[in-house]
């Protein structure tokens, strides 16, 4: 039952079970308490700093999980040391104790197996998603290649807003995500007349003087978007006639207008199918002069 006849406490082996499971080594040294908050320490760490996130601004995340995940590294290389430091204090002479189990050790380490491989799947369904953009349908706001994080906790607190970049399934090929802007919420009126921009029959877009690029503002929210010129509008999408937007639904648009699948083809989104707001780039395609929050 116990973990070994021979009552020696090893280094070596002290060291290779903080690896196996942090604080099993204070374990193995007979440093129970110890040994179980540094365990514990190790698994609620991350759970405690996101609980403390939710009622907070999100630009908070992205800083909190990688401090968490920092702490969580150092916390393991302090086990291994401590627990090294602490058996080759020990002599011949160490009394075993009740815990020392190797059923226990083989618990522990089980969890401490387990673990890696469920938080990281925990915080990809319900904290933040990453996404590589397989098309420029965002462009020039969200490029072909960029790598970025969606916040899927934005809104459990908050309503969705006009401007917001937003992930949802497709409509009709629920397999398939798409990333696109809200353009109109319930209650909104929108159109587009020669590629302008139209919500509750005022003109949102204002076009450069290359007539390509322009500037949507949407309740006080600024963002830029591109047209094709004249005679490029290949797939007729410059004009779309007046519709309101009822309860329970979104209105969505590529900020790349000629080159979007967007509600101008599979209509409106239900606001309970908006899987979370793209907030942060961490691996743009071009520059990385854009790293970071993505400007909407």
């Amino acid at each position: 039952m116990y973990d070994n006849i021979n009552s020696y406490r090893k280094p070596s082996a002290a060291v290779l079970l903080s690896f196996a499971a942090t604080g099993l080594g204070h374990i193995y040294c007979g440093r129970l308490n110890k040994g179980l908050i540094l365990f514990g320490l190790n698994f609620i760490l991350i759970p405690i700093a996101l609980s403390f996130y939710l009622p907070v601004d999100s630009r908070y995340l992205y800083p909190l999980l990688i401090s968490g995940l920092v702490f969580n590294c150092l916390l393991f290389v302090y086990a291994a040391f401590d627990a090294w430091r602490i058996s080759s204090k020990f002599s011949a002479h160490y009394q075993l104790k009740p815990f020392n189990n190797r059923y226990l050790y083989i618990v522990l380490i089980l969890v401490s197996l387990a673990y890696p491989m469920l938080l990281p799947l925990y915080v990809k369904n319900h904290i933040v998603t990453a996404y590589k953009i397989p098309s420029s349908s965002m462009a020039p706001t969200i490029l072909s290649g960029d790598f970025l994080l969606a916040n899927r906790v934005r809104y459990t607190r908050h309503s969705p807003q006009a401007g917001d970049i937003v992930v949802f399934p497709h409509p009709n090929q629920r397999h398939m995500v798409y990333m696109k802007r809200i353009i109109g919420l319930p209650g909104d009126s929108i159109c587009i007349k020669d590629r302008i921009l139209y919500i509750h029959h005022k003109p949102v877009t204002v076009f450069g003087t290359d007539g390509k690029r322009a500037i949507e503002t949407i309740r006080g929210r600024s963002y830029q978007i591109q047209w094709l010129g004249n005679g490029e509008d290949k797939e007729g999408k410059r004009d779309m006639p007046e519709i309101l937007i009822p309860n329970g639904y979104c209105f969505v648009l590529g900020d790349n207008r000629n080159n979007s699948q967007d509600s101008r083809v599979f209509g409106l989104i239900p606001l309970r199918d908006l899987l979370g707001v793209a907030e942060y780039l961490y691996k743009p395609a071009k520059s990385w002069d854009r790293f970071g929050p993505i400007e909407q």
